[in-house]
């Protein structure tokens, strides 16, 4: 290698980029491929916020950029076989929408770049290094944000005052890490607000139901549900359960007010996904996931269903009303 060689490659390097993946004038002619593999069964509404900013960024299906499309119905084995099969296939770039994807694609690929999009956790997930030096193949945006569990439970006591007893669907299940970073945060600030706190385990479709009886007889006064792909794509089960059994519940983003549920507060998922599309760009023109930090949400949206709510009784507190982006009649 000669100095001239030398210092190109040093230089790629300060600058995170891979030299294998640096495309210049011609290179943006090549077809972006990428591979999706999605959890459930159908893409929630916000999905496609990421081929929208693709497009603004001159990505256009069917001319430079082609999606493989994998989907596995909740099914775990076939999840891992759909990111082995896209792996397979030499996709450029994969697009992780959920926290178990991430971990699929994961186990199927150690070298194609993996752009999160939503999932509920990075950082001590097996996934990557650090939030700020990710290290390998991995990168993007993380949903993660434990630090508001408290703030939540603050707004359940106002909704209903003098809640003691407070139902909890975690990701998934209470043995997952993003689960686990959660209850490290929401345990303590429950217990000094001298609220019982019981986990159901949501590992499928089935368990919502049982959950509900659960939460009835243990005499839940309200119920706090996180963004996981099982209860997203349950959506309208889990709100025509509370509804049935009366207990209010807050919800993880708007996708659930908006079709019903009393009242959501998270991260605006639309913005998310968006800014995932960004990395998928700068990874493709050479960028280094290893070198991309992983961001965390800065922009949440506070949803209020008041006709959900006049039906429950509750009268909506002017403290949460005054900090609501939007009021659903």
């Amino acid at each position: 290698m000669n100095r001239r060689s030398l210092l190109s490659f040093t230089g790629l390097a300060g600058l995170g980029i891979w030299p294998g993946l640096v495309f210049g004038q011609q290179g943006r002619s090549k077809i972006l491929r990428i591979g999706r593999v999605e959890y459930g069964s159908a893409l929630l509404p916000y999905a496609d916020a990421i081929e929208q900013e693709l497009r603004k960024l001159g990505y256009v299906e069917g001319r430079n950029l082609k999606t493989e499309w994998r989907w596995a119905h909740g099914n775990p084995q076939t999840l891992a076989a759909a990111a082995a099969e896209l792996a397979e296939l030499k996709v450029d770039i994969f697009v992780a929408t959920a926290t178990p994807v991430a971990n699929a694609i994961k186990q199927a690929t150690s070298s194609i770049p993996i752009v999160l999009s939503g999932t509920a956790i990075a950082e001590g997930a097996g996934l990557v290094q650090t939030l700020a030096r990710p290290g390998g193949n991995v990168t993007g945006v993380t949903i993660m944000s434990p630090e508001l569990a408290a703030k939540k439970l603050q707004m359940l006591q106002l909704l209903v005052p003098g809640v003691s007893n407070v139902g909890l669907f975690p990701y998934i299940n209470r043995a997952t890490p993003a689960s686990k970073q959660l209850l490290k945060e929401i345990e303590p600030a429950a217990q000094q607000a001298r609220i019982r706190l019981a986990v159901h385990d949501i590992n499928q479709a089935e368990d919502l139901a049982k959950a509900f009886v659960l939460l009835k007889e243990q005499g839940a006064q309200a119920l706090l549900v996180c963004l996981t792909p099982i209860s997203a794509e349950n959506r309208s089960l889990i709100i025509n359960l509370t509804a049935h059994y009366r207990i209010p519940a807050l919800y993880e983003s708007r996708v659930f007010s908006e079709v019903g549920g009393l009242i959501s507060y998270g991260p605006n998922m639309s913005a998310v996904y968006r800014r995932s599309a960004h990395y998928i760009d700068r990874i493709f023109r050479g960028a280094s996931p290893g070198e991309l930090p992983v961001e965390q949400p800065t922009n949440f949206e506070l949803l209020i269903n008041q006709s959900t709510a006049n039906s429950l009784g509750i009268a909506i507190p002017r403290e949460i009303l005054n900090a609501a982006d939007e009021v659903i009649d």
